[in-house]
């Protein structure tokens, strides 16, 4: 069996260390960098990390871990987990706003921290199947709206725009049930690949970052939230929408 490989961002360098000696011994394949451009850098190279571990705070005259964040997710598909010192809610939906798909609090236990990256990597590996089997490998089409999942972008009307992994998995499952109500439970199974939890903003925030790539491409199509339903893909001349959530 092929060792998960992990690359970790942090300006920290004896952290660093310490952490892929920590990890490597959980059978993990471990590299670090120290700055944005590096991280960037290496994110344009084969093989790609399997998953990526980002602190919250790197050096003043770099990006920091949200800006990078969000660059990552913007160039690749692979699940980032934020390492922050914080632990206000502000700066955890920040995390999420900026596309992490997990985070953990400083000072951690390295149980703790091996724990949540096995979490994230079963739900991507739960993601792919579950996305692969309901046939979202072929180009989506819904009026002049396309959605090619294996270039994670979205397009219309000549302009495209990229998507992160769970930006694509959302945008994929509404487009199949275009003018219909998907119920927020099945989206937030599927695309995190465990069981709606009504407490998590996970998927408000993942809706609100689809919204935001749907309105930069085109003002013809929307995203609207239906209340004690979920979410509708539809276009803007639309006044009525089917509200009977869909499994999908």
């Amino acid at each position: 069996m092929i060792a998960e490989h992990i690359l970790i961002v942090d300006d920290d360098v004896f952290l660093c260390k310490v952490l892929c000696y920590q990890l490597s011994v959980r059978k993990y394949h471990c590299e670090f960098v120290e700055t944005s451009t590096a991280a960037l850098s290496r994110l344009q190279q084969k093989p790609l990390p399997d998953l990526i571990l980002l602190d919250y705070s790197l050096r003043p005259q770099d990006l920091n871990g949200l800006q990078l964040c969000s660059k990552i997710k913007a160039v690749c598909d692979r699940p980032v987990v934020m390492l922050t010192a914080n632990d206000e809610l502000r700066t955890i939906v920040s995390c999420l706003d900026a596309g992490a798909d997990q985070y953990i609090v400083k000072p951690y236990d390295i149980e703790e921290l091996s724990a949540r990256v096995r979490a994230v990597l079963r739900q991507r590996e739960s993601r792919s199947t579950k996305v692969d089997a309901a046939g979202a490998i072929g180009l989506l089409e819904w009026e002049a709206l396309q959605l090619d999942p294996l270039q994670r972008t979205l397009s219309a009307d000549g302009h495209e725009v990229a998507l992160s992994e769970k930006e694509l998995a959302v945008l994929s499952l509404l487009m199949r049930s275009p003018g219909t109500a998907v119920k927020r439970s099945d989206l937030y199974s599927i695309v995190y690949g465990r069981d709606f939890d009504s407490m998590n903003r996970a998927m408000d925030v993942l809706v609100g970052r689809a919204r935001k790539k749907l309105k930069a491409l085109t003002e013809n199509y929307k995203i609207r939230s239906i209340r004690g339903s979920g979410y509708v893909l539809q276009p803007v001349r639309a006044r009525k929408t089917t509200t009977e959530g869909t499994s999908s």
